[in-house]
């Protein structure tokens, strides 16, 4: 695909999802600004409003919905990255508010306004970053097209660059595309300013969410494309591999800086009793589980891990030692504690790998796209997958998905419904007890099995709903 191509097909991409944003106007039904989101952005307020480390946002307990000040003198669980993201959106509120008749306190329409479309600064910039990395494999533009629509409106990406734009994945799924361009580029061209390119935003990447400091494996595995391991390091001069180290921890001190005069620690760990279970990850519940399985709510997950096998057919080397990369990454994210990731539609963690994902995905469509018989095919099944992705994308919308507490039989409910009656319902959810999460005690599934659990609460709904009707039929009598 020419440049110009690039050009217009990232743009359109960026497009949808802005008009998705539109069509769906989420910060008129809740604030972009909360729960999670709070954490990343303390850092503005409390440096440009309040001038008090101690001023933290989070959501009032009266109205969940809306957000307010607490005082708080232990650390912002979430690091500052995002907040720097925001800041140039942040400034042209604060600037703007009072003359726009809202109160500059940080929390105003013209903040949350501005965080939550400051994510489109950077969208495109991710999509033709990652269109570029789709050219340097030679890629067909039918493919490229393909795959790009695929990976927007047959996952859950497109409801977090149009919905929840405030949560760190949009822009992870930016930054780690710009992280393949750059190693391509470092590799094809061996010129220092992609390695320092690559330096910086490995640096930024871990800011944001330090556990994906594994994506540092990636501009190695993405030089087995051009030379063997044996190979591999003796093309970094030591000198400006010291610079890009350099560069790298230079992205982290306002973190550091931070924690340091506040908190009197160069590193901080804060999240508190919240950790990893390395040897019990719930990798099977991750993926196929009721309650957040990437695979159920997301199934192209499975064809873009299908379609690895074909790209690491092409490049051997580099494809294998990605297998290993995602397997690692898989059992990074699935070993938190809360392998669910609160409240949120699907897994929204994968969302950081889809970039790499996307190889296999255009991989697996560059084979079907081979033969008609097998095009057709493909042409269909994409299909299916995108209506299926954008049905469940509504009914997360409508509330008929539930944000953590599906089970079986509450899925099952609205399985392929547009529209569905959805009082009674809740009595098929099923739970998370977060404090047991913590320590690695929340039981899921239910230990009696979905069919007793799911038989007996089905019961619990339908007193229920015969109770409501008889109090309706009470009423009109009266």
């Amino acid at each position: 695909m020419n440049r110009l191509g690039q050009f217009a097909l990232a743009l359109v991409l960026t497009l949808i999802s802005l008009q998705a944003s539109f069509s769906s106007r989420p910060w008129d039904t809740r604030s972009p600004i909360a729960w999670d989101v709070c954490t990343y952005y303390s850092y503005l307020p409390m440096g440009f409003v309040h001038h008090r480390y101690e001023k933290k946002v989070w959501n009032l307990e009266e109205d969940h919905k809306q957000i307010g000040y607490y005082t708080d003198s232990l650390p912002p669980k979430m690091t500052m990255g995002m907040a720097i993201s925001w800041f140039p959106a942040f400034m042209v509120a604060h600037t703007t508010a009072e003359s726009l008749g809202h109160k500059p306190d940080g929390i105003s329409l013209p903040y949350k306004v501005a965080i939550h479309f400051s994510l489109y600064l950077y969208l495109f910039w991710g999509w033709w970053a990652l269109i570029g990395v789709w050219n340097g494999f030679r890629f067909g533009p039918a493919v490229q097209m393909t795959g790009a629509a695929l990976l927007l409106l047959g996952t859950n990406l497109l409801y977090y660059t149009a919905d929840e734009t405030a949560l760190s994945h949009g822009l992870n799924f930016v930054l780690v595309s710009m992280l393949l361009h750059q190693s391509m580029r470092w590799w094809e061209r061996l010129k220092t300013r992609h390695l320092y390119a690559i330096a910086a935003l490995l640096g930024y990447i871990v800011l944001i969410r330090p556990s994906n400091a594994i994506f540092a494996a990636i501009p190695l595995i993405m030089g087995l494309n051009y030379y063997p391991p044996a190979k591999l390091l003796t093309k970094i001069p030591l000198r400006p591999l010291l610079i890009a180290v350099v560069i790298g921890l230079l992205m982290l001190t306002p973190q550091l800086i931070f924690w340091k005069i506040f908190h009197g620690e160069w590193l901080v760990y804060s999240y508190g009793e919240e950790g990893f279970f390395w040897s019990d990850p719930q990798i099977l519940n991750g993926l196929f589980s009721y309650r957040k399985g990437w695979f159920l709510y997301t199934p192209l997950g499975l064809f873009m891990l299908i379609g690895m096998v074909f790209f690491a057919r092409k490049h051997p080397r580099m494809g294998v030692w990605l297998a290993v990369f995602i397997m690692l990454f898989i059992y990074v994210v699935f070993s938190w504690w809360c392998w669910w990731y609160g409240g949120s539609f699907g897994q929204r963690v994968m969302i950081d790998l889809y970039p790499v994902l996307s190889l296999g995905l255009l991989s697996l469509i560059t084979w079907a796209f081979a033969r008609l018989f097998r095009a057709i095919v493909a042409v269909a099944v994409a299909s299916i997958i995108i209506c299926f992705s954008a049905l469940q994308t509504f009914q997360y919308r409508d509330g008929l998905i539930h944000n953590d507490g599906m089970s079986k039989c509450s899925y099952a409910a609205h399985f392929m419904q547009w529209k569905a009656p959805k009082q009674y319902w809740w009595h098929t959810l099923y739970m998370p007890d977060y404090e047991a999460a913590k320590k690695g005690k929340d039981v899921y599934p239910p230990e009696k099995g979905w069919e007793e659990y799911c038989n007996d609460n089905i019961l619990v709904q339908n007193n229920a709903v015969q109770q409501c009707c008889r109090l309706q039929r009470l009423y009109r009598k009266q």
